[in-house]
């Protein structure tokens, strides 16, 4: 640590961890591309494993010198922690972040990562609910992350309430929450409404190959 600052030796360890992840997400895919194996599922979970293995290591390495960890680095754990499915884990450490006030308060990107593993519509509005208590601002990135669930969920209520509330509290929809809208009709095949959201005066910079499927096939 001599020579580094608290927050340079944090940020040092933080980009082992970025890096680590990248790793095991390359690692995936040159195997993919590389092997033939009869279990792909349980090759990802070994390589999601291992990856898990090293983020522990630097923690223990980062407790070891002294360095404290920070949002950056809880963030990195909870992202591959929610990957891998250890829900139980995730939210062990969400309480410890969310009552220690302090560096690793959690943010908008720690809730995006729980939000991106929700199986559920009704599990939307009780992460929305911690997301509130816990003084998190709510983003446009997070209001268009959870039209992208129950999109895909095809829960049409929950979309028309989350759309509603962007609205009235002033953050969009913008241009990616109507890509997201026609992007997800198109997909289903609901041309029709999915040409209506395109053809609104307020949207601009949809993808154009889309755009010429749905008007292609809405006629």
């Amino acid at each position: 640590m001599a020579g580094m600052s608290q927050v340079e030796f944090t940020m040092k360890y933080n980009m082992r961890l970025s890096y680590i992840q990248y790793k095991g997400k390359k690692r995936k895919v040159d195997t993919g591309d590389q092997l033939a194996t009869k279990d792909p599922v349980d090759l990802d979970s070994r390589i999601d494993y291992g990856v898990l293995e090293c983020i522990l290591e630097i923690f223990g390495e980062m407790n070891e010198n002294g360095c404290l960890p920070d949002i950056a680095t809880f963030n990195s754990l909870i992202k591959h922690l929610c990957k891998i499915r250890r829900m139980e884990k995730v939210h062990e450490l969400l309480d410890k972040m969310e009552n220690t006030k302090g560096h690793y308060t959690p943010n908008p990107s720690t809730y995006s990562y729980l939000l991106k593993s929700l199986k559920k519509p009704n599990e939307v509005p009780v992460l929305l609910g911690r997301t509130k208590k816990n003084g998190c601002v709510v983003t446009p990135y997070i209001y268009n992350l959870i039209l992208k669930l129950f999109m895909d969920w095809n829960d049409e209520e929950g979309f028309s309430s989350i759309w509603y509330k962007m609205e009235r509290n002033g953050l969009g929809p913008y241009q990616r929450s109507y890509t997201i809208v026609v992007h997800g009709l198109h997909n289903k095949g609901k041309m029709e409404e999915a040409l209506q959201y395109f053809l609104r005066d307020d949207v601009k910079g949809i993808d154009t190959r889309t755009t010429y499927q749905i008007v292609r096939q809405s006629h």
